[in-house]
């Protein structure tokens, strides 16, 4: 294939006939640039179509067009008139009879050059290895369509003339720093790190083998910089929805991103009230805005508020639903969409101030305008959203562990690569389960989780995909559970060689004499220890304490007063859990071992949870 200057008109007759005539082939001046574009357009002035250059850069003289030697494809790009649709079944002649005059074999003026710059492998040329290129020319065979493309120090005029990751410098083809269209870095983050001109925050360029070169705000100052704006309010829009998206593009950083700022954006992009966290594995997948789906959620977070590196523990609630009260949080009402940062201690669905400093966007499900941009100390329309205060959503990091990309071993593992993991269900070798961050240091494993209350069962299982998990696990921790993961009553040990393969609700098979076990256990709430027996398993127990004679098969869970032996009714040690009646139906309960088993029933706000780590 080549490339060569031709001159010509294709005559319309009717509606049924094509004649092609070209003039004059073969140009005395070379033909240069790479668009392989060939260009025939319809009039409606006149009935003819002309053979025009408009979307071709070769430099012609004068009635001269430049054309591309090959198949014919590009011929199909006609304008879609009614009477080109028509004819549509004639364009084949027309292709094959300018192939041939192309080639020198269908009119005078010889076989379209060899060598130069319009000679085979010239620059756009197609081509499948380098060899068929004008290698003396410094080109190369590669793009997205295999084509002869300029490599470093080749001659170009633009930067599509020259190879993938180059662009045109001062004529001639040269390597772009990452970020630049032609050399789109993975994220801001790599950006920041491969450049060694310290880049300023500003608009670059990511992209991956699987996903187009997008533009992308990075903030290249703040907190370290890296960070890449995967979502900016428009101020001027009424969103009315609980699936707002990430910016096209972005998705390949939020699915697998370490770490989450909110801030408020200004026209320049100038952030404030910025806090940064442990990106949530909700939002992986959905926007602040939509994790929620048409409801809303909790979960615990290490925010720390940016530039002064403030921090706390506490928890951010996201919804997409209204909330009673004015403040942060609050029980369920009408749609109206808001997320806040809860102050420390304030128990879920209870309005209180919120974290001061702390963004509490909200208003993106109701259809009012403009929405509202308070942090979550204040009241929630405080502050107007405007273009000069907009909520700003950017990610740094885009491997997490356990995230969409690379699965982890354990929560352990998590919490060790990255101190601000929020809690959450995570990839742990190949099974989504939940880890808890922030109860005596994190890292802990749920292996298991009540999710029904009447179980009437004397062999309930752990959850599938964590036999190595237990094996390799040193502490056991019992707690109580919201349907949230937030933890009352924390209480760890040494896990005993029973409960590697079995849980405590089936370990010991029923028997009542194989049920006992003396631990040491630490309150983590309080940091104090006990030596005591814990009663376990399926089988039962007479009266209504903890422990007492064996008698049939209710199941219990409960830890014994210091020294009160094997088989005898009395209150059971402090806050420690006390679970029972698992193993009849009728519901299972779910109290403190120094209660009476019937206080309190097991439910979706306060049920048994089971951690390793």
């Amino acid at each position: 294939m080549s490339r060569m200057c031709v001159k010509g008109t294709i005559v319309f007759y009717g509606f049924s006939l094509l004649v092609i005539a070209f003039f004059g082939v073969a140009s005395s001046q070379p033909c240069l640039g790479n668009q392989p574009d060939f260009s025939i357009q319809y009039s409606n002035a006149a009935p003819s179509f002309v053979v025009s250059s408009a979307n071709n850069t070769c430099s012609c003289p004068g009635g001269f067009y430049g054309a591309q030697i090959g198949d014919g494809s590009k011929l199909t790009n006609l304008t879609n008139q009614p009477e080109i649709v028509a004819l549509r079944a004639q364009i084949s002649t027309l292709e094959s009879r300018l192939a041939l005059v192309l080639s020198g074999s269908g009119g005078s003026g010889g076989s379209g050059g060899s060598g130069g710059p319009c000679g085979p492998g010239a620059l756009g040329t197609p081509c499948f290895v380098d060899s068929e290129c004008n290698t003396t020319a410094l080109l190369r065979c590669g793009g997205p369509y295999m084509r002869c493309l300029g490599d470093v120090n080749a001659t170009c005029a633009v930067d599509g003339h020259c190879f993938p990751m180059l662009g045109c410098r001062s004529g001639r083809c040269d390597l772009m720093p990452v970020g630049h269209p032609s050399n789109p870095g993975s994220s801001c983050l790599q950006i920041k790190q491969q450049r060694t001109d310290n880049p300023a925050s500003g608009v670059y360029y990511i992209g991956t083998p699987v996903v187009a070169v997008v533009p992308v705000y990075c903030e290249m100052t703040l907190d370290g910089g890296g960070w890449t704006q995967v979502w900016l309010q428009d101020s001027t829009v009424n969103y009315v929805s609980t699936s707002i998206p990430y910016i096209a593009g972005t998705m390949l950083l939020t699915t697998a991103s370490w770490t989450t700022m909110f801030a408020y954006a200004n026209e320049n992009n100038t952030l404030t009230n910025a806090w940064k966290f442990g990106t949530p594995p909700q939002f992986w997948s959905a926007t602040p805005m939509s994790a929620a789906g048409t409801g809303y959620d909790y979960v615990k977070i290490n925010a720390t508020a940016v530039p002064s590196g403030t921090s706390v523990v506490s928890v951010l609630f996201f919804s997409s639903m209204g909330w009673s009260g004015n403040n942060c949080d609050g029980s369920a009402n009408s749609l109206l969409g808001g997320f806040c940062l809860k102050s420390p201690g304030t128990a879920l669905q209870t309005g209180a101030a919120g974290v001061s400093g702390f963004p509490f966007f909200n208003g993106y499900t109701a259809s009012i305008m403009p929405k509202y941009c308070p942090d979550s100390s204040q009241m929630y329309n405080a502050v107007q959203c405007s273009a000069s205060r907009r909520l700003a959503v950017l990610v740094r990091g885009a491997d997490a562990p356990g995230s969409a990309g690379p699965p982890a071993t354990s929560c352990a593992q998590i919490k060790a690569l990255n101190r601000d993991a929020a809690n959450g269900l995570y990839n742990i070798g190949g099974t989504q389960l939940w880890c808890e961050f922030y109860t005596d240091g994190g890292g802990w494993t749920r292996v298991y989780y009540q999710t029904v209350f009447d179980q009437a069962s004397s062999t309930i299982p752990y959850l599938n995909g964590t036999s190595s998990i237990l094996a390799a696990a040193s502490y056991i921790m019992f707690a109580w559970s919201d349907a949230y993961g937030m933890l009352s009553s924390p209480w760890k040990f040494p896990i005993p060689a029973q409960f590697r393969t079995a849980t405590p609700m089936a370990a010991g098979g029923g028997d009542c004499a194989q049920s006992y076990m003396t631990i040491n256990a630490t309150d983590i709430t309080l940091g104090t220890s006990v030596t005591s027996l814990l009663r376990y398993g399926p089988a039962s127990w007479s009266g209504s304490l903890c422990d007492g004679a064996c008698s049939g098969s209710y199941g219990i869970i409960c830890l014994k007063q210091p020294g009160v032996a094997a088989q005898t009714a009395s209150p059971g040690y402090s806050t420690f859990p006390f679970f029972s009646t698992f193993s009849i139906s009728g519901g299972d309960y779910c109290v403190d071992s120094s209660q009476s088993y019937s206080v309190t029933a097991c439910s979706a706000s306060k049920r048994f949870a089971i951690y390793v780590r």
